[in-house]
């Protein structure tokens, strides 16, 4: 689709941030605080609405699948393997418990995949777009029947979770919400949207910045639990929706003010970072800080600095595999070039 859109790129490290820094926040403090709620409204939402934005569904959809496939369940597998050697190692021989035990927990819940590890977000991302490809195919790609479609779909999917809350295999029971975030993302690029946002980006990033916070802050009071798509909790659902994609808008606009090189190349090298920041980096880093002559004291310390270790790690896991030219494993399609948007 052309060049890559840099504040797009840059919106995306935004995202990943947020990501590692409200796990990092809930692993160390064990619940989750205002700060927590407001990256929760936003940083999956945006990720959703950024791929709806540039969806492409040329081709056969066996070509499509393939593509998919290569972008997700690939870098998926691999995921799986090291997070598996990793957990072997860690609960077998630190742990010393029953190899049998781990391996079969592990084995079962990569390919059952029902919110396991961070890597559940790959899976639904997968299916999701399967379906949204056939619905567009179904529907003529008309972008105001896929909008009411989706709607409905996502409406579907927050009964079945509000009322039923059986997380299925492969996270198929998240898959309806998610498809109406690839639809408002879809529909924005159809309609042109986010270039009328931008010709006036300060003053609507004001607008959608009151409007997350507003609407997040109502749904909290109204439901007493934030915002989170993998324990399946979506509040008042209207709230959720708005709350999310103005947040995510706004991060969006700012961006578009902003030149920052480093998350340009982040939001371009999330892969990684979403596979491996909690199942690997996090655990090294608490257990590096654990250790007296690096432990802190003060937790928001300790949060930063771990923070510093888990980002690291993950730079160190992503420069190994490209200089190994094992970019195929991440997801990347060419490992020289800085690529366009799928």
């Amino acid at each position: 689709m052309g060049k890559r859109v840099e504040y797009m790129d840059a919106a995306k490290g935004i995202g990943i941030l947020a990501v590692v820094i409200a796990h990092i926040d809930i692993d160390m403090l064990h619940g989750k605080n205002l700060f927590d709620i407001a990256l929760y409204t936003f940083h999956l939402p945006l990720f959703f609405l950024i791929s709806g934005y540039f969806f492409s569904c040329r081709g056969d959809f066996k070509s499509f699948a393939l593509k998919k496939s290569r972008a997700y369940l690939i870098p998926y597998a691999f995921a799986a393997v090291v997070i598996t050697v990793f957990e072997l190692f860690a609960q077998c021989v630190i742990s010393h418990r029953p190899i049998l035990e781990v391996g079969s927990y592990l084995l079962g819940g990569f390919i059952m995949q029902r919110r396991f590890t961070t890597l559940w977000f790959l899976a639904a991302l997968f299916v999701s777009e399967l379906v949204f490809w056939a619905l567009i195919r179904l529907l003529g790609d008309n972008a105001r029947r896929l909008l009411a479609a989706c709607a409905a779909l996502g409406t579907l999917g927050i009964l079945y979770n509000e009322f039923v809350r059986v997380f299925l295999p492969w996270n198929l029971d998240v898959v309806p919400v998610i498809l109406l975030y690839l639809a408002i993302g879809y529909t924005c690029r159809k309609r042109n949207v986010m270039t009328m946002l931008i010709e006036h980006r300060g003053r609507n990033m004001i607008v959608a910045v009151a409007a997350s916070v507003a609407c997040s802050l109502i749904n909290y009071r109204l439901c007493g639990e934030p915002y989170e798509m993998f324990a399946g909790q979506y509040g008042v659902f209207p709230l959720t929706i708005m709350a999310a994609c103005c947040g995510s808008v706004a991060v969006i606009l700012f961006m578009s003010l902003v030149r920052c090189r480093p998350l340009n190349w982040l939001g371009r090298n999330t892969m990684v970072f979403f596979m491996f920041h909690q199942s690997i980096a996090m655990p090294v880093a608490i257990k590096v800080l654990a250790v007296p002559p690096f432990s802190v004291s003060s937790s928001l310390v300790g949060r930063f600095v771990t923070f510093l270790i888990v980002m690291s790690i993950c730079c160190m896991i992503h420069a190994v595999v490209v200089l190994s030219h094992c970019g195929a494993l991440i997801g990347r399609t060419n490992t020289r070039a800085v690529g366009r948007h799928r």
